[in-house]
């Protein structure tokens, strides 16, 4: 087969966000052919498809329709424990991916940084938190915790927590 495409399931609210621009790039936007969840079925036993989303029902539905269909999914973007060990998954380098934004902004000259929207009850969140954290730390050997503004009371709260 000459450059076959690899076919991509993806969800919906991420086709049209950087995020899963900087996904396709990444993997290779030429390489993809977006099916919908309706085709799966007709793919060959043992067909790798690549599933794109962070939802964990539109991850749950697509692993159930590709077991049922015996195929093999390698998902993008999303990290849930409760794989079984069929399903591959790419895991996204949150702390390089901080760490390397915040070298940017003071690379710009900025003196002072903030990290907004945490979820204090989100793992992802507390690992983007400590990694920024530990980035200001390394470059200029502050403290910013008191730089992260935390948006468990919605994201109005957590501009006003900015402001004062």
């Amino acid at each position: 087969m000459k450059n076959p495409k690899i076919p991509a399931v993806v969800e919906k609210i991420h086709q049209k966000s950087v995020w899963y621009t900087e996904i396709l790039a990444g993997i290779g936007k030429q390489k993809i052919e977006l099916v919908e969840l309706e085709e799966l079925e007709l793919f060959s036993k043992n067909a790798v498809i690549c599933v794109v989303c962070s939802t964990k029902h539109f991850l749950e539905k697509t692993v159930s329709l590709c077991k049922k269909y015996k195929l093999r999914p390698i998902v993008v973007g999303t990290e849930f424990a409760d794989f079984d060990s069929r399903i591959s998954s790419i895991k996204t380098n949150r702390k390089d991916a901080v760490s390397g934004l915040v070298r940017y902004c003071k690379s710009l000259g900025r003196d002072r940084i903030a990290l907004l929207g945490v979820n204090n009850f989100s793992n992802i969140d507390t690992e983007k938190r400590n990694a920024f954290v530990q980035a200001l730390r390394t470059l200029d050997g502050i403290d910013a915790t008191s730089d992260v503004y935390p948006s468990d009371d919605g994201a109005e709260s957590c501009i006003d927590l900015l402001l004062d």
